[in-house]
């Protein structure tokens, strides 16, 4: 009996540690899966923000590229701008020569003309003296041929 009850306690005693073990190797075993998991899901992560950090280094390539060409059209633009602008200076100078020379031109062509009517009015009376002494002269001419022919005729 004393076997028996040895026995008896030994199982009584080994068996909570065969389940104690049994739950401790069961733990152990879903702590290791669940810990897989978890690496597999740290492994996903890693790679999506390895993929995300080489899109971003893409889209800020992109940008820099975008901004230089920004940059290069907004020079373009700004000399042309400036071009422009110096041929609005250019034609705006060339318009106030070609004016000054034309209220010069038509000046001097109301002068000219204002002096061609004081010509022409100086000509104009010398003109009609000229036919007053010409007609007179004729006027005179006629009455001597008259007086003369009415001379001869008596």
């Amino acid at each position: 009996m004393w076997k028996e009850e040895i026995a008896l306690t030994k199982v009584k005693e080994t068996n909570p540690l065969k389940k104690m073990i049994t739950d401790v190797e069961e733990e152990c075993s879903r702590l290791k899966n669940k810990t897989f998991v978890l690496e597999e899901s740290m492994e996903q992560v890693n790679s999506n923000i390895s993929e995300k950090a080489n899109d971003l280094k893409q889209l800020r390539a992109q940008i820099r590229r975008v901004d230089k060409q920004l940059e290069h059209h907004m020079q373009e633009i700004d000399s042309e701008e400036q071009k422009w602008a110096a041929e609005m200076e250019n034609v705006e100078k060339h318009r106030t020569l070609l004016e000054k020379k034309v209220t010069l031109g038509y000046d001097d062509a109301m002068e000219e003309l204002k002096a061609a009517k004081q010509q022409y009015q100086i000509v104009l009376q010398e003109t009609k003296e000229a036919r007053r002494t010409v007609v007179n002269n004729l006027a005179g001419v006629f009455t001597t041929a008259i007086d003369h022919l009415s001379i001869v005729d008596k």
